[in-house]
């Protein structure tokens, strides 16, 4: 079996359905609404990646979040970060500008071209 992809989708495997999707992250409200969001989606990501620590699973889970919020406006994303207690793994606590987020774009794109990827 190859590497399976750490973006949540429904597994082949098991064809349980992720619960996390883009739009259900802007869904969330409220601090309790976000610990019941990641609790059922870390519950469900450590079920797919039985090869990787609780921990380490939660990191990712966290991470995807901070992603999926850049998809929102500027406060829309601030807004989710701040009830996740997370962070964007490229752009940080603060929504980029398109400038900022073209150019960090490009230098990461260049940075993989180097690599070979």
């Amino acid at each position: 079996m190859g590497k399976r992809s750490l973006v949540p989708r429904k597994s082949p495997e098991t064809k349980i359905p992720c619960p996390i999707n883009l739009g259900d992250v802007f869904k969330v409200k409220t601090k309790e609404a976000a610990q019941e969001f990641l609790t059922k989606y870390h519950d469900w990501f450590v079920s797919e990646r039985p090869d990787l620590q609780e921990k380490e699973c939660l990191r990712i889970c966290m991470a995807n979040i901070g992603y999926f919020a850049g998809y929102g406006s500027a406060r829309e994303m601030e807004r989710v970060l701040a009830l996740f207690n997370t962070t964007h793994p490229i752009f940080g606590c603060k929504a980029p500008s398109a400038e900022e987020a073209f150019n960090r774009g490009k230098k990461l794109g260049e940075a993989m071209k180097k690599k070979g990827g």
